[in-house]
């Protein structure tokens, strides 16, 4: 290889090294900010998975906390099913079981939350009591109620 080639080869291979640690200055990417938010949650662990909202820790590990207990529940099971990545939001969707004591069945549902990119270029979870189940809002928690249909007719004898 030529003198010429060498330099060449070198400025590319600096440029690279420096492109490669411009990007890995920002924060995580969203996908990993997601996977931490839901393992954090996943081990019950409420206010570590708060440090990646924009909430308070403290009131991530309430809601958490208020939004199950009348649920007689453990843990609830997380998977990651996707992250849309857009101009500095992400959509996030996965789903939920949790094991309901009192009825000895298991409960599953879909949710989504969003994450947002912060001026340091960090992802974080913009926090809302939805991100628990999207049918929460604002003081709303989660309550086993059991109905028992109506019985039907004897039509023989």
């Amino acid at each position: 290889m030529s003198r010429r080639g060498r330099t060449i080869a070198a400025a590319v291979l600096a440029a690279a090294m420096a492109g490669g640690q411009l990007v890995s200055c920002g924060g995580p990417a969203a996908e990993d900010t997601a996977r931490s938010f839901l393992k954090r949650w996943q081990e019950g662990r409420g206010r570590a998975a708060g440090e990646l909202t924009t909430a308070k820790p403290a009131a991530v590990a309430d809601q958490f906390d208020r939004a199950f207990a009348e649920l007689g529940a453990g843990r609830p099971r997380l998977r990651l099913d996707s992250v849309q990545e857009d101009d500095g939001k992400a959509t996030v969707t996965f789903r939920a079981t949790l094991r309901l004591g009192p009825l000895d069945v298991n409960w599953s549902y879909r949710g989504r939350f969003t994450l947002r990119e912060d001026d340091g270029g960090r992802w974080r979870v913009a926090w809302a009591p939805s991100v628990v189940h999207p049918a929460l809002e604002k003081g709303d928690n989660l309550r086993l109620n059991r109905q028992f249909a109506t019985r039907a007719p004897i039509l023989a004898r």
